[in-house]
This record gives structure tokens, C-alpha cells and sequence, in this order.
């Protein structure tokens, strides 16, 4: 890693305004949030508007669930398009003596249990804030929307891109787009995330 490797899967960020909403055309997805590193509410409420900016430009509206103050909405069984986000409030282990990773994927045993949970390491979001100099929750927004292209985009190589949000490896070029509002998924990226969504969702 170079500066910062901010994603390693397993198995933008804030995206330009839309001009126009558009109606009937959106696919939805539901996250239910397990906040264990008990972040303070207006900046969970500010990292779920971000998510939701970025994922508004590829067309995909969002329906967040808070487990800790909903839990009865969290017992049933997943839905299409619904998975977990959990926050975790500790580091993530060293590999090859460095601890750079800020989140992973977990995908479902099955190809129909495919979407399952994406994890957040919260100290390492924190890290690269400081070091880059990036609000938090830009930083912690843009980690959810990165874990959310792959589970629809695919492990490392099938989803990673030279640029953009699904960039492997973090530079500094990558945290001052994120900063402005240009880092972002591809118009490829987004039309491939919509017709997995449509798939999962039978349409």
C-alpha cells in the first residue's frame, strides 16, 4: 500500500445533485445498521445522507433501519436487496505489519443468500480522517458506499477500478475528490449495480 488502502473485500463521496428526481425509475435497498462503536446520532445521520447522495446519482434510493432503537424491524428475515452494515468500534488485524484496512464485505454461503453484511472498522476511519485532513463521516460514508459496490459489483478484481470510488488503493488524490464531491461510481459501475439490484428483486 502507498498511502492508504482504504477497502479490502472479501468475498463517492458525495456525488453530484441530480438535476431531476426520477420517479419509477429508482431501485431501493434496505440497510440495517448495527452501530457497535456507539457513534453520536448526528453523525450516523450524516453519514446516511451521504450514502444516500451518492447512491441517488446511480439511481438507488435507500431505506436505513436502526436496530438499536428497531430491533423488532431487524428479526425477520432478509428481504431482496437488504443487508446489514455494522460499525465495528475495533482496529482491524495487521497484515504484513500494517493495519490499512478499513472495511470488508461478507457475502451470503449461497448464491441466493448472496448480499449479506458489510463491516466498518470505525478506529480506521478515524485514522484517515486525521491524516487526511476529512470530516469523518465523509470518510465513513464513503467506506459504506465502497463495501456496498462490491456487494453487488463483485470481490476485489471483479469490482476495483483504476479511479473513482472503487479505486483498491486510497491516495491522497482519492481523499481530496471525496472532499469536493467527486469521487463517484462510473456510469458502468452504476448501471451494473442496478441490474444486480433488479435481478436480486426478480424485475
Amino acid at each position: 500500500m502507498k498511502l492508504a488502502k482504504l477497502i479490502v473485500s472479501l468475498a463517492g463521496i458525495t456525488a453530484p445533485a441530480l438535476s431531476a428526481s426520477h420517479p419509477g425509475n429508482s431501485l431501493r435497498m434496505t440497510i440495517r445498521v448495527l452501530d457497535q462503536a456507539n457513534l453520536p446520532a448526528n453523525r450516523i445521520q450524516k453519514m446516511e445522507r451521504y450514502v444516500e447522495t451518492t447512491l441517488a446519482a446511480v439511481q438507488v434510493d435507500v431505506k436505513w433501519i436502526d436496530c438499536a432503537t428497531n430491533v423488532t424491524a431487524c428479526q425477520p428475515l432478509r428481504g431482496p436487496n437488504e443487508f446489514w452494515l455494522r460499525i465495528l468500534a475495533q482496529t482491524p488485524p495487521a497484515i504484513n505489519g500494517r493495519t490499512d484496512l478499513v472495511g470488508f464485505t461478507q457475502f451470503g454461503d449461497t448464491p441466493e443468500d448472496r448480499i449479506q453484511c458489510l463491516n466498518i472498522f470505525y478506529p480506521m476511519v478515524e485514522q484517515f480522517s486525521e491524516s487526511e485532513r476529512a470530516d469523518s463521516h465523509q470518510v465513513l460514508g464513503a467506506a459504506v458506499v465502497h463495501e456496498i459496490g462490491h456487494l453487488y459489483l463483485g470481490r476485489n478484481r471483479e469490482a476495483h477500478s483504476p479511479t473513482g470510488i472503487m479505486c483498491g488503493v486510497w491516495l491522497h488524490r482519492e481523499f481530496e475528490l471525496l472532499s469536493i464531491g467527486e469521487l463517484n461510481f462510473t456510469q458502468e459501475q452504476g448501471a451494473r449495480i442496478r441490474a444486480a439490484m433488479s435481478a436480486a428483486s426478480g424485475l
